[in-house]
C-alpha cells in the first residue's frame, strides 16, 4: 500500500517526527541512565502528563469536539485544547475532521485510517502523507466558528513544543534531570499516548469482539481500553457515536466517562448525551440472533427459547409506542391512556425494567440451547 504513494504526498514533518521520537527516547533514556542516574521520582510527573494529555484526547478532541457527545465550560475546552496539543496529534480542527470523516466513510476509500489498507496504514502509515486538498477541514466547519478551536489551531505547533516539550524539561532541570525530562517526561510520555491512540484505529477494528453492530469492522478490546483511558470498546462507539460513554456496562473501564460524568455534578460538563438502554439492548438482540442462527433455526415459537424471542419482540414494541405516545403528548397531541407525561414517564421506567429482564432470560435460553446443539 504505502509503496504506491508518490514521494511528493510524503508528510516529512509528521514522517520525520513520529519515526525519530521512539529512537531518541531510546537513546535519550541510556543517556539519563549513564549520565544522570535513573532518577525513578521522574515517573511523577511523566505519568500525571500521560493522563493530562491522554484525557485531554480522549475527553476534549474526541468525545467532545468531534462528536459533540456533551457540552463543556470554556475552562475544560481551555485545558483540553492545551494539553491535547502536548500529545502532538495535530489541532483539534484537523483531528475532528479526519475523525469525523472516519465515522462517515469507514471502511470504505474515503476513510482517512481505512483497516482494509493494513495495519500499519491504519495504525501510522495514513498520518504519513498528505492530506488530500478537498478534505481540508470538511468535516468540522462548526469547529472552525468556536474561537478557543481557531486560537489553537493557528498557535497549535506553538502550543505543543513549549506544554510538551519545553515544560517536560524545565521538571526535569528542577528533579536534577534535565536530559531525564526530555527522556522521560517529553519522549517516552509522549511516544506512548502516540500509540496508545493509534492501536484504537489499527488494533480496535482488526481484535476484538463485535456486540452491536457488524455493519463495520469496529471491535470492542478491553485490553486497549485499558490503555487508552475507555476508547477501545469501539464497537459500541461506532454503533452509537454521540454517546458520551464509550464503555457503556457497568463493568467496562471507561474512566474519560467517570471523568465527564463528575464533572457535570460540579458544572463543568451538561447535556450529556446517553443512548436509550432499549436501543442498546435493540442492537445486542440482533446481533445475538446473527450470531446465533443456527440454534434460532432450530427453536420453534413453541419452544422456551422461541416464546422467550416473542417476549421481547412485544417488550421493544411496547417501549416504543411508549416513547411515542409521550412525544405525541408534549406536541399536545391526545394519547388514549395516558394521564400525563409524568405517568408515561413512569410507564417508560417500568417497561424498560421489564426488557431487560426479557432480555436476560432470552439470552440464557439462547447460550443454553448453543450448549445443547453444539
Amino acid at each position: 500500500m504505502f509503496s504506491k504513494i508518490p514521494w511528493k504526498r510524503i508528510d516529512w514533518r509528521n514522517t520525520s517526527f513520529l519515526l525519530i521520537t521512539p529512537p531518541l527516547m531510546v537513546l535519550t533514556t541510556y543517556w539519563h541512565v549513564t549520565l544522570e542516574g535513573l532518577n525513578l521520582w521522574l515517573f511523577v510527573p511523566a505519568i500525571i502528563m500521560y493522563f493530562v494529555t491522554g484525557y485531554s484526547i480522549t475527553l476534549g478532541y474526541h468525545r467532545l469536539f468531534s462528536h459533540k457527545a456533551f457540552k463543556a465550560h470554556p475552562a475544560v475546552q481551555i485545558f483540553t485544547l492545551i494539553f491535547g496539543s502536548a500529545a502532538f496529534q495535530n489541532s483539534v480542527l484537523k483531528w475532528g475532521s479526519d475523525h469525523r470523516r472516519h465515522h462517515a466513510q469507514c471502511d470504505r476509500e474515503k476513510d482517512p485510517y481505512n483497516i482494509s489498507k493494513g495495519f500499519f496504514w491504519a495504525h501510522i502509515g495514513w498520518v504519513l502523507v498528505k492530506e488530500e486538498p478537498q478534505y481540508r477541514n470538511k468535516f468540522a466547519k462548526d469547529l472552525e466558528n468556536n474561537p478557543l478551536v481557531a486560537w489553537q489551531h493557528q498557535h497549535n505547533l506553538s502550543i505543543s513544543i513549549v506544554v510538551g516539550l519545553i515544560f517536560p524539561t524545565l521538571l526535569g532541570i528542577a528533579m536534577g534531570s534535565p536530559i531525564g525530562g526530555i527522556a522521560i517526561i517529553a519522549l517516552a510520555r509522549l511516544v506512548m499516548v502516540h500509540h496508545c491512540t493509534f492501536f484504537i484505529n489499527s488494533l480496535c477494528h482488526m481484535v476484538g469482539n463485535r456486540p452491536y453492530t457488524a455493519s463495520n469492522s469496529a471491535r470492542d478490546s478491553w485490553l486497549i481500553a485499558f490503555f487508552s483511558f475507555g476508547e477501545g470498546y469501539h464497537n459500541f462507539h461506532h454503533f452509537f457515536q454521540n454517546d458520551y460513554r464509550n464503555g457503556v456496562r457497568w463493568y467496562q473501564y471507561d474512566p474519560t466517562k467517570w471523568i465527564v460524568y463528575l464533572l457535570s455534578k460540579i458544572g463543568l460538563t451538561s447535556g450529556l448525551i446517553r443512548t436509550p438502554e432499549e436501543e442498546i439492548l435493540k442492537a445486542r438482540f440482533m446481533m445475538q440472533q446473527i450470531e446465533y442462527k443456527g440454534e434460532l433455526a432450530l427453536s420453534s415459537p413453541s419452544t422456551f427459547l422461541g416464546v422467550q424471542k416473542i417476549k421481547l419482540e412485544e417488550a421493544l414494541k411496547n417501549i416504543n409506542k411508549l416513547k411515542q405516545d409521550y412525544q405525541k403528548l408534549r406536541q399536545g397531541l391526545e394519547v388514549s391512556g395516558a394521564n400525563s407525561l409524568a405517568d408515561l414517564n413512569r410507564k417508560i421506567k417500568i417497561a424498560r425494567h421489564e426488557l431487560r429482564a426479557t432480555f436476560n432470560v432470552w439470552l440464557v435460553a439462547l447460550k443454553r440451547s448453543h450448549l445443547q446443539y453444539s
